[in-house]
């Protein structure tokens, strides 16, 4: 374990500072995730990491690949556990790991309303299978918005997954999240009926 873990140091110690601040900012996702979610969660105006500029992001995860810090598959990324813990250590070492998992839960909120939206016509099965691609993502999403105790977020979340979930046979993990939900400050015991959530 100390041999693999300073083999990755050395690697990591490599990397410009570009570099490092976007390896750390991908260890929000879980699961994988795709070219346009990293501009999204990983930068300031969807071109440029965070705290940096002039610098595109797919080239950074060229580089990343590269140096087999991030290996791709089928049109998405992924970054070896290992890997992934050692880089997200270091994420909330810089005090980043706030802005990135808050960019995060926006990005997956916003997909999931628009897939709620989506979901009732004829791109249904398309909008469909993207949130369940994105499935591990929009767990750590809400887990991220109980934890941190972000009430709205947590309840329109799952509000826009409640029936793509239903129909995917997630009704009861549902149940689950709003049981955790029901708990966070600012829910009134009517909450679920408002949200139109299983109480």
């Amino acid at each position: 374990h100390q041999t693999l873990r300073a083999t990755i140091d050395w690697s990591y110690n490599l990397l410009t500072e570009e570099e490092k601040t976007l390896l750390r900012s991908l260890t929000v996702f879980s699961g994988g995730w795709t070219l346009e979610a990293a501009e999204s969660v990983c930068c300031e105006d969807g071109s440029v990491p965070v705290g940096r500029s002039g610098v595109d992001i797919l080239d950074l995860l060229t580089q990343l690949v590269d140096k087999s810090l991030v290996n791709t598959y089928d049109s998405r990324y992924r970054m070896l556990e290992t890997t992934r813990q050692y880089a997200r250590e270091k994420l909330f070492d810089t005090g980043e790991g706030k802005a990135a998992h808050d960019n995060h839960l926006a990005y997956f909120l916003d997909l999931a309303e628009q897939t709620d939206k989506k979901s009732h016509g004829p791109e249904q099965v398309e909008w469909m299978e993207r949130l369940e691609k994105e499935l591990d993502n929009l767990r750590a999403a809400l887990d991220w918005s109980v934890s941190d105790q972000k009430t709205e977020s947590a309840l329109r979340l799952l509000c826009a997954l409640s029936w793509t979930w239903g129909v995917r046979d997630h009704f009861s993990e549902v149940e689950g999240w709003f049981e955790k939900i029901r708990a966070l400050p600012g829910v009134g015991d009517d909450e679920g009926e408002l949200r139109g959530l299983p109480v």
